[in-house]
């Protein structure tokens, strides 16, 4: 005769606490700059040495290595040359700050191009009207020797308007 669900209701319960057992164990452990060990079901923070972490899923745990074994290994480890050596928080702060440094110093130059830009697009549109003013034929003053004003003559004007054609030709 076969035993009925409710008899092997037990035996299931068992088998499934058995499976889940091996996925509740897909720990990682590892030790930190401190020599606190840490337990987490993710993985170690990045430029954790591989010679502190602990266990990882899949690997046999070494539970008992102790905060000294760990740093004698990192030791080992960076006299053999195998793990590129990470930047200090200090090297990231002085990297930061010339970054931002370099930074101020491009977006200043690029603000002064800016405004040198604006005047001289300023100085272009004064030149123009001049030279308009000057093309026009109407009658135009300029200080004389005195100070006062005095009439332009058609030699004044054509200096002048050589003069301003020079300007706008820089401005092309």
């Amino acid at each position: 005769m076969r035993p009925t669900l409710p008899a092997q209701l037990p035996r299931l319960l068992g088998a499934f606490l058995l499976l889940a057992y091996g996925i509740a164990h897909a720990q990682f452990a590892w030790v930190d700059e401190k020599g606190v060990k840490h337990y987490s079901d993710r993985p170690p923070p990045p430029g954790t040495p591989a010679s502190k972490i602990l266990k990882t899923p899949g690997k046999p745990a070494e539970l008992f290595a102790t905060p000294e074994q760990a740093e004698v290994a990192d030791a080992k480890s960076a006299d053999a040359g195998s793990a590129p050596k990470q930047p200090t928080l200090a090297e990231r702060e002085a990297d930061f700050r010339k970054r931002a440094q370099d930074r101020a110093k491009e977006e200043k130059k690029a603000a002064d191009e800016a405004q040198r830009q604006q005047a001289q697009h300023a100085n272009c549109e004064q030149a123009q009207r001049y030279k308009n003013a000057l093309d026009s034929g109407m009658r135009m003053t300029e200080s004389g020797s005195d100070g006062g004003p005095q009439w332009m003559s058609d030699e004044s004007r054509a200096r002048h308007l050589a003069e301003t054609n020079n300007v706008l030709a820089a401005c092309r």
